[in-house]
This record gives C-alpha cells, sequence and structure tokens, in this order.
C-alpha cells in the first residue's frame, strides 16, 4: 500500500518532465488535493522578471502570492475575467506559491520562479 506520485512540467524550451511512481507510505504531501492540476492554474513567462500574466480556473475569487518565507506578499479580490497581470519587477529572487480561492471555496495552486 502506498501513495502513487504523478509529476508533470514543461520547461521554457518546450521540454515535458514527467516522473511518477508508487511512494511506499501513505500521502504525506498531501497530493490529492484538488489544487495540484497545474492546468486549471497557469503562469506565464515562468520564470518571470518582470510581468506575469495569471490565467485563472474562473472569475470570481481571491488571488494571492505568497513568498518562500510563507509571507503572503500580494493579494487581490479579482472578479469579472479570468486572467490578470502583476508586476514582480520589485520582487526579490525566487520559488513563490500562487494560490487562487473561488468563491465556492475551491483552493487552486501553481508555483513562480521569479528571476
Amino acid at each position: 500500500e502506498g501513495t502513487n506520485l504523478n509529476f508533470n512540467h514543461t520547461i521554457n524550451n518546450g521540454a515535458d518532465i514527467s516522473i511518477s511512481g508508487l511512494l511506499p507510505y501513505p500521502d504525506p504531501l498531501n497530493t490529492k488535493l484538488k489544487n495540484t492540476n497545474p492546468r486549471q492554474l497557469q503562469v506565464y513567462p515562468n520564470p518571470v522578471t518582470d510581468i506575469v500574466r495569471v490565467q485563472l480556473p474562473d472569475a470570481n475569487g481571491t488571488l494571492t502570492v505568497i513568498n518562500s518565507g510563507g509571507q503572503a506578499i500580494y493579494t487581490k479580490d479579482h472578479r469579472d475575467s479570468s486572467e490578470l497581470s502583476i508586476n514582480t519587477a520589485s520582487w526579490p529572487a525566487g520559488v513563490y506559491t500562487i494560490r487562487w480561492a473561488n468563491k465556492n471555496g475551491e483552493l487552486y495552486s501553481t508555483r513562480l520562479v521569479h528571476r
């Protein structure tokens, strides 16, 4: 018994990376959360240096950006469109979590690399 793990990612040059396998223990990373599907919340370009575009899974909710220290550095209630742009030019280099909570309480997240 264990947890199936599947990871798919497309890097800048268009190459796809896929990893899958069986972890020998229960779901330690909580990989069954709805927010693990990157097709539902997309950020581009990724990595980014100045302006990131965020494609949202739906039009009404709250977008939060969390730095590697766990601090929310950007929060915006967003309505009436499924895309927005964020100026990241002043952010330090690092990995950020982009989190979307829609009006139904569903959570989605993805990672963003800032150079």
